[in-house]
């Protein structure tokens, strides 16, 4: 029984990451067509991630090994400033540390980042002045990953039915983060904010 609710939670869980890689695949595709030779190598590589994704939720294991949190983060935020440049959308990135280093599986966390800028995306539409804001920083042992956007905001019955149901994006992050050891909360206000806080903890190369 145990198994079949993994790979029901795999299932859905690729299913989800594949339609947000083809809504990026779409957006990218306008920009080829705008500036093919700078826009076509991550054209590209958008479709290897898949195919990379593909085989990740295969096995139904997460592959942990030590990695940057701060790399992984440059990596997501210089995947989506092109998006977000057209769709008039300020993305940052404000890091207190050139190296984090966590135990964790790089292309599941790398989901989990993913989904949330695509909802911050999202909850951006006719915003003035609108923007996303992602960090890390270190506090004690802890290493804390922050997703800011100046959007619409999350009612809190509706945050609260997505974290209950296994399937939605935030309760499948959720769950990703839970794996890893740590903790996921949501902060929102109606028409003003969201902000999202991940913990996760440090590991400690020497």
């Amino acid at each position: 029984m145990k198994r079949t609710y993994n790979k029901m939670k795999s299932i859905f869980e690729f299913a989800h990451d594949v339609k947000n890689t083809l809504s990026l695949m779409n957006s990218y595709s306008r920009l080829v067509e705008m500036n093919q030779e700078k826009y076509l190598p991550i054209f590209k590589k958008t479709i290897n991630d898949t195919f990379l994704s593909l085989n990740d939720y295969n096995n139904l294991k997460n592959n942990f090994d030590i990695l940057d949190v701060n790399y992984l983060l440059e990596e997501v935020v210089d995947y989506f400033k092109p998006i977000c440049n057209y769709e008039g959308i300020n993305i940052k990135l404000n890091q207190n540390d050139d190296e984090i280093f966590i135990i964790g599986d790089y292309y599941r966390l790398k989901h989990v980042i993913f989904n949330l800028i695509i909802n911050a995306k999202n909850a951006l539409y006719n915003i003035n002045n609108a923007t996303i804001t992602l960090s890390s920083k270190v506090v004690g042992h802890k290493v804390i990953i922050k997703c800011v956007d100046n959007g619409l905001g999350i009612d809190i019955e509706k945050l609260n039915t997505c974290l209950n149901n296994k399937y939605c994006s935030v309760s499948i992050s959720k769950e990703i983060i839970h794996e890893h050891g740590g903790t996921m909360l949501y902060e929102s206000a109606k028409n003003s904010y969201t902000k999202v806080y991940i913990k996760l903890d440090c590991f400690n190369l020497v």
